[in-house]
């Protein structure tokens, strides 16, 4: 009997480009390089993806930083 099914969806069943396309696209508008945007949008995604951390505050810190609402960022980063 199958009690669990887990899946690794970014990256397996989707492509993923870890956030450098959304770096390139939006730095400027952002006044930073495209390298600290980067650092920005992955400060703490180590925290996020072990689950110390919900996805609701990963997106809050980094829309905090970057001063845009958590639901505009998630369109322009997805």
């Amino acid at each position: 009997m199958i009690k669990l099914i887990i899946f690794d969806y970014a990256g397996v069943i989707t492509t993923t480009k870890n956030n450098y396309d959304f770096a390139l696209k939006y730095h400027k508008s952002f006044g930073l390089s495209p390298s600290d945007l980067m650092t920005i949008s992955y400060k703490d995604w180590d925290l996020a993806s072990i689950g110390k951390i919900s996805s609701q505050e990963f997106w809050q810190g980094i829309s905090r930083e970057l001063n845009i609402e958590v639901s505009e960022l998630r369109k322009l980063v997805m």
